[in-house]
């Protein structure tokens, strides 16, 4: 199922269905793109057409944020469970050492790409980590990277919206890759660079806070989308339109 939330449909999944999903795509004869859909990237695709098609296009599309969750019932889309782009990698990456799957990390910056794997291979030992680039390296190599071509999975945290452009642009160069990711700052929490929201907060939806408290400057703006630029576009959009239902994808 999916709803549709300022113009862009998103997959109404739980985790367990989002993992399952993942799982059958090792089997596809191609790469699938597996992106994450919170507010800021609904107020990004709001004002950029081109950047909402590439949202658009991916296989899977699910829910971040617990604004998403909240606001979106205003329109009626009724999503029952937030995921965490960080829940959903370590996930991929228990369910890719079961069946014998390997991964490779592209993004962050200063070794956190580095620090992300070695933090989840020492979780699932059995895992095959095929390799780690930092983000700017990895922009300007990836075609010589041999590491990368022989992996499963390509986890790719750039934020966004480069990582998305960068998926959708090279994802059908990479003939070995099955899942490609968007995993946002996802990084940079696994490698302990940024320490992750007490499990109370995360449960109370209030990530968003801590993150704020943390790196004011840095959030700012993103904070500003999220908590009123986002909820502002959702009330003028449940004004305007009619409550939807949520369509069935195959």
């Amino acid at each position: 199922m999916r709803y549709k939330v300022l113009e862009v449909s998103i997959d109404d999944v739980t985790l367990d269905e989002a993992a399952t999903r993942i799982v059958q795509m090792y089997s596809s004869a191609w790469a699938r793109a597996v992106f994450y859909c919170n507010p800021e990237i609904l107020v990004a695709a709001s004002r950029d057409k081109a950047f909402r098609d590439i949202v658009q296009s991916a296989n899977l599309l699910f829910p971040d944020g617990f604004g998403l969750k909240l606001f979106g019932r205003l329109v009626g889309a009724s999503f029952r469970e937030r995921i965490a782009g960080a829940d959903l990698m370590l996930r991929v990456c228990q369910d890719a050492s079961r069946l014998g799957k390997s991964v490779f990390f592209l993004g962050g910056r200063n070794g956190t790409a580095q620090g992300a794997s070695m933090a989840i291979q020492r979780m699932f030992p059995a895992l095959e980590v095929a390799g780690w680039c930092d983000g700017f390296e990895g922009l300007k190599m990836w075609k010589e990277n041999r590491a990368l071509h022989r992996a499963d999975v390509v986890f790719v945290g750039l934020g966004s919206p480069l990582q998305e452009e960068w998926i959708f642009h090279h994802l059908r160069h990479l003939s070995r890759i099955r899942v490609a990711m968007a995993v946002g700052g996802a990084f940079d929490m696994l490698s302990g660079a940024t320490p992750r929201a007490p499990r109370f907060m995360q449960k109370a939806g209030l990530e968003w806070l801590w993150r704020f408290v943390r790196e004011p400057r840095k959030r700012f703006k993103r904070i500003v989308n999220a908590v009123i630029i986002f909820p502002f576009l959702v009330f003028r959009e449940a004004m305007l339109k009619p409550k939807q239902r949520s369509t069935h994808v195959k």
